[in-house]
């Protein structure tokens, strides 16, 4: 027997919150999961001789059960987690609005929840079907289970809209570290895995850092506020994410933060200030929030100061290592602030060099490596000095 879901909403409401990036939408699938306690998600693209034929995101949480169906699917809003802030297992909540589900049809045309769920002492089973030109209706159907005491839900997205060259393995492995690495430190038995892939993520951290900053001061009272800022051991787009009190990434800044772009990292604004305004809906608009601009404005200033102290930390790290490999030109310390000087624009040359240009090649044998800074060091020599 097939039952139809209508969603109470307008269509162009709907189509509006439907549309999503890529990532951020399987995002949103993979917090559904984590909310309800999985302990493992797998996301998984499937392809064949055409290209990309399906995306699964699949979970062992508690799955979604009958009674609740209609109550997720029926209307924007009616999550079970908007009224909850912890999980059954004591996990705190990522989700409220509900919109999550909808998002999954910015990747594909057709879209299905198959769920294993507890009953009494049965495991049943449920299977909803949306579809992209029709999100107001979805059509349930009772599934017959046998021989499995498995509970969990796993969502196919069918008909991707394109090929998405966002849906390599090692986008996303770069995205979700940096959406999930807080989370995944904070609840470290949970796995989520990327085409069978296990995401490691304390292995993809170069640092973390945390910052204290001034309070949020509203009618409530104070708001205790800090900036985290993780570097990554590989390439990515610097990020920006307002973050409530738990640390989940409610918002992205879209645009790019200045003073750090020779590092890789994510940095993450946390309040419990940025909680209330997304409770509230309004937090995608907190340009026009005195309060958090002036917080926002605060941590750009201290992005910057810190990557400023890091170049010196890492400078300085750079010039000992020549040292260490005998390569640095300059063997006795400078015999007047003449020669001071002329060492210091050496080192900012040479370091500009090493860091943008890779100078020095370490994957070269010592033998090699040893011809380059003395080259440069003839050349400022002799043009320069």
């Amino acid at each position: 027997m097939t039952e139809l879901i209508q969603v109470k909403v307008q269509k162009d409401h709907l189509d509006k919150v439907s549309r999503s990036p890529v990532l951020s939408a399987l995002v949103e699938l993979i917090w559904n999961g984590f909310d309800a306690d999985a302990n493992t998600v797998r996301v998984s693209v499937n392809r064949d001789e055409i290209g990309i034929s399906s995306i699964e995101v699949m979970d062992d949480g508690h799955g979604i059960g009958s009674d609740k169906a209609r109550q997720l699917f029926s209307s924007l809003g009616g999550s079970w987690k908007g009224t909850k802030k912890i999980s059954p297992s004591g996990r705190f909540l990522h989700g409220k609005e509900g919109q999550g589900r909808f998002k999954a049809f910015a990747i594909g045309r057709v879209v299905e929840w198959c769920s294993h769920y507890k009953s009494g002492d049965r495991i049943c089973g449920l299977k909803i079907v949306g579809k992209a030109e029709d999100k107001g209706m979805f059509e349930v159907h009772n599934l017959k289970i046998k021989n499995t005491d498995r509970v969990g839900t796993k969502v196919t997205i069918f008909e991707p809209h394109k090929e998405f060259s966002s849906l390599s393995q090692e986008r996303m492995f770069d995205y979700f570290s940096s959406i999930f690495a807080v989370y995944l430190q904070t609840y470290s038995n949970l796995k989520l895995y990327v085409n069978n892939d296990l995401l490691e993520v304390q292995d993809r951290i170069e640092s973390c850092v945390v910052i204290p900053m001034s309070p949020i001061i509203d009618e409530q009272g104070k708001h205790e506020t800090k900036l985290k800022i993780i570097e990554w051991n590989f390439q990515i787009d610097n990020g920006f994410h307002f973050c409530d009190n738990n640390e989940f990434s409610l918002l992205e800044h879209g645009g790019r933060i200045r003073g750090g772009g020779d590092f890789n990292y994510t940095a993450y604004l946390i309040s419990s200030y940025i909680g209330d305004m997304h409770s509230k809906n309004i937090l995608a608009t907190y340009e026009l929030d005195g309060s958090l601009v002036s917080s926002f404005d605060e941590a750009k200033k201290l992005i910057r100061q810190h990557f400023t102290h890091r170049r010196l930390e890492r400078s300085n790290n750079i010039i000992q290592q020549w040292k260490r490999d005998n390569i640095y030109p300059y063997k006795e310390d400078p015999a007047s602030k003449v020669e001071e000087a002329e060492r210091q624009v050496f080192d900012i040359v040479a370091l500009n060099l090493s860091v943008g240009f890779r100078l020095i090649d370490y994957s070269l044998s010592k033998q090699l490596r040893s011809f380059d800074l003395p080259f440069l060091y003839c050349c400022y020599r002799r043009f320069v000095v």
